[in-house]
């Protein structure tokens, strides 16, 4: 061998000693895009104890490592340990996934930086102040555009020490075991097969429960189809995910394995093993107006359902706006007519639009809410009833103004008149949403269980719906000759609608009492006082060109807002709203579950103070004498959920039923072999009535009870 080449020979020996030196004790050592380092929680070997150390790997960006099931493609980080005498050494422990998308493929993984955690049993006889190397091969796969393999030969060197204290990582020590999934003992959870589905039924625990976004990832096998997405439905029961299988496995798996996950800010995540068994038995629910199975037959009931809701007590005060702005247009023509109809129904399509949109991206946010959500706000109500008080004092001639929404009542021909006309559709969709018609809660709960397009068609036929029988009387001429000519009469009717108006403005105001007490009612009676003063002002002196009363006007204006608005949120003392003077309990689903579990009936009422359909179902059937003597001689348990104040356990019960609002009236026959019936949204006596005679004989106070 010539000097040249021994001499190339030592040198290489010499380089490949010092890079395995730098790889162990010297720290991080890096491969490709990876960084990997061994690391310890504390500063020092502590005899006798189990302590913490992990495996830290840092990507550059854009890349990513792998889980323990890397999905679709990929493979997991693995290591081989080589520990001193007497430690014994843990496997990888895994926190919980990031769900990674690449090129129409599913991969779990990592970015950034991760620390996998590894518990080491150090032995308790170890001699103190020596210092001892755990040593480690680690392999991984990075992949961000391509995928390259990398592996280190790593090393973690510390001194023994009785008094061990923590180390520079110990806070991502802290993170890691915080995002690795707990076993909790109150996760119920059952699996079984429908179709090409695996679904998973969860009762999580209390904590947890109100979760906005619960994902599945299975820590083995090629079961699930990560590529589908994972549909989560809330019951009154739990929650219910529906998971797609993968074709690439046709067998179903025995047991669900894997890691339920709440990513987020407030994340959290729950090992989970699952048998999967056959599908319980599911009991259809029955209802008087029948169900909604498909898309047609939601458009079906959303347009009739908003054709009815003209006729819903919420919208009586804007119905007499706009049957005095037909009186007008009856003497200006057909086309002026049919002009300002079609603005109403835009600024109803509009608004039904805004709403729905509203509705569906606070609920994809994971917020509980359902139809008419916006009147659970106490501000809301406030400004509502200002809103009709304003155009009250409007009607009655307190004031006047030429543009904005009191210019309601006088849509004519001018540019005013057509944007008065929009506008009134607005609050024509405004005031409806305390209502719901038949055949309307059965097509909006449907529509929020559907992609963003379906259910924003679903709202788009409802608000066509309403505006339909507005655009025919235009169309027709037949019927708008028919309408009273205009005339002085009219400045009397106008005032004399201004009643209405007033009379929702009570509501309104009955409504934030029960919301947030009687302080609140009566910040919103001062408020209303101010804001009449500063109409008044505004009405007398605005065009006088006087500055005082100009000034007054403003700051009593400022001042009734102000004080509504303290009333709302800052005096509230959120009371019980309290049950009426009837047998009525308040309703939970442990109550339902429990007296069921006994064979006893039970009459569910989903209500709400500011949903007007409730209160008049309540004095029209439910509170009536022979309903309430029908119920105790039946025997029939009645709860009522109280939706007032945004719940979300109300919520998700009304999701169950497929509803998305109030009211909702449920009956359980006490058989658990009956399913639940729905009773229409607008009840009477005979029909609530006739309900509980339809009820099983379970002994002989049952049958004929009701004469």
């Amino acid at each position: 061998m010539s000097l040249f080449a021994r001499f190339a020979l030592v040198f290489t020996l010499l380089l490949g000693l010092l890079l395995t030196g730098d790889a162990g004790a010297a720290g991080p050592v890096r491969d490709g895009p990876v960084q990997a380092e061994l690391v310890s929680e504390l500063e020092a070997w502590k005899p006798g104890a189990t302590q913490w150390v992990g495996l830290r790997l840092q990507m550059d960006p854009t890349w990513h490592t792998y889980w323990q099931n890397p999905g679709d493609s990929g493979l997991p980080t693995g290591i081989t340990w080589n520990s001193p005498e007497g430690f014994q050494v843990g496997g990888l422990n895994w926190p919980y996934p990031l769900r990674i998308e690449t090129a129409g493929l599913v991969s779990l993984g990592y970015e950034g930086t991760v620390l996998l955690p590894v518990q080491v049993q150090v032995p308790a006889d170890l001699p103190e102040g020596r210092p001892l190397t755990l040593s480690a091969e680690a392999t991984w796969l990075a992949c961000a555009e391509a995928c390259v393999p990398g592996k280190a030969s790593l090393e973690l060197t510390l001194p023994v020490a009785t008094a061990a204290r923590p180390g520079p990582r110990a806070a991502e020590f802290e993170a890691a075991r915080a995002a690795l999934p707990q076993v909790d003992a109150d996760l119920q959870a059952q699996a079984w097969l429908e179709g090409d589905h695996l679904v998973l039924a969860l009762r999580l625990p209390t904590a947890l429960a109100d979760a906005p976004v619960v994902e599945f990832y299975p820590t083995q096998g090629m079961d699930l189809d990560l590529t589908a997405p994972q549909r989560l439905v809330r019951t009154e029961e739990g929650l219910r995910l529906e998971l797609k299988r993968s074709t690439l496995n046709p067998q179903p798996p025995g047991t669900l394995k894997g890691v339920l996950v709440h990513p987020g800010t407030d994340a959290w995540a729950l090992a989970l093993e699952a048998a999967v068994t056959e599908a319980p038995k599911v009991l259809p629910v029955q209802s008087s107006l029948g169900e909604v199975s498909s898309l047609g037959v939601a458009l079906l009931f959303a347009f009739f359902g908003g054709a009815i809701l003209n006729l819903m007590p919420c919208v009586f005060p804007v119905i007499s706006l706009k049957v005095m702005g037909f009186m007008e247009h009856g003497a200006q023509g057909r086309a002026q007519g049919m002009k300002q109809a079609l603005l109403f129904a835009l600024g109803v399509l509009v608004s039904f639009w805004l709403v729905a949109g509203a509705l569906l991206l606070l609920r994809a946010g994971g917020q509980q809410l359902g139809w008419g959500f916006q009147l659970q706000s106490p501000l809301f109500v406030v400004l509502m009833a200002y809103l009709f008080f304003l155009l009250g004092l409007n009607l009655l001639g307190v004031f006047e103004v030429g543009l904005g929404l009191t210019r309601l009542a006088e849509v004519g021909a001018t540019s005013s008149g057509s944007w008065g006309s929009f506008l009134s559709g607005v609050l024509a969709t405004l005031v409806a949403t305390p209502c719901t018609a038949p055949f309307m809660g059965s097509a909006i709960g449907f529509s929020l269980t559907q992609p963003v397009w379906a259910a924003l068609l679903v709202f788009t036929v409802l608000a066509v719906g309403m505006a339909t029988p507005y655009v025919l009387l235009a169309a027709w001429p037949g019927l708008l000759r028919r309408l009273p000519r205009p005339g002085a009469w009219m400045e009397t009717f106008k005032q004399a609608i201004s009643f209405p108006l007033f009379l929702t403005v009570v509501f309104f105001v009955w409504v934030l009492d029960r919301q947030a007490g009687p302080e609140a009612a009566a910040a919103l009676l001062t408020g209303l006082v101010l804001l009449g003063m500063a109409g008044w002002l505004y009405g007398r002196f605005w065009f006088s060109g006087r500055l005082l009363p100009r000034v007054l006007a403003g700051f009593f204006l400022l001042a009734g807002l102000a004080v509504g608005a303290l009333g709302a949120e800052g005096l509230a003392s959120a009371p019980d709203p309290g049950q009426d003077q009837t047998s009525w309990r308040p309703w939970s689903p442990q109550t339902v579950e429990s007296l069921l579990a006994e064979g006893r009936p039970v009459f569910l009422d989903f209500t709400a103070s500011w949903c007007l359909t409730c209160q008049a179902n309540k004095q029209v059937a439910l509170n009536r004498p022979e309903v309430q003597e029908a119920f105790r001689e039946l025997q029939v348990v009645t709860l009522r959920a109280d939706w007032t104040h945004r719940d979300p356990q109300i919520t998700r019960a009304l999701a169950s039923f497929g509803r998305s609002g109030v009211p909702l009236y449920v009956l359980y026959s006490g058989n658990p072999e009956d399913p639940p019936r729905i009773l229409p949204e607008v009840l009477t006596p005979g029909l609530v009535l006739q309900a509980l005679q339809d009820l099983p004989a379970s002994d002989g106070s049952r049958k004929g009870a009701i004469r």
